[in-house]
């Protein structure tokens, strides 16, 4: 069961890297994309692996959608399943003039 996680991530960039079979010639290619993340007041950065249909996400601020999963080493860890925009805050407007009656 997929779940999203409340914390901002904000995309810098997607990148591909090419990797290599076992044979040692080139098998494909796979994306990251170079994040920053605040947890618990700490900034941490570091490359997140993207599926291929999330190649084509942009530069922001985004909450992830994660399904537990083992990778090609058989480490279990979380998946990256989804991205969704984190919504833009409002900004905020002035104050209106309160109409004061001025008295007789």
């Amino acid at each position: 069961m997929p779940a999203i996680d409340n914390t901002p991530l904000q995309i810098l960039s997607v990148n591909q890297q090419p990797y290599k079979g076992k044979a040692g010639k080139p098998d494909g290619v796979m994306y990251k994309a170079q994040c920053v993340l605040m947890v618990a007041g700490v900034t941490k950065i570091g490359e997140l692996f993207l599926p291929r249909d999330l190649v084509g996400t942009e530069p922001g601020f985004y909450f992830g959608e994660y399904v537990i999963d083992s990778d090609y080493s058989k480490e279990v860890r979380p998946m990256l399943i989804g991205l969704h925009p984190v919504p833009p805050v409002p900004a905020s407007r002035p104050a209106r003039p309160v109409d004061v009656a001025k008295p007789a």
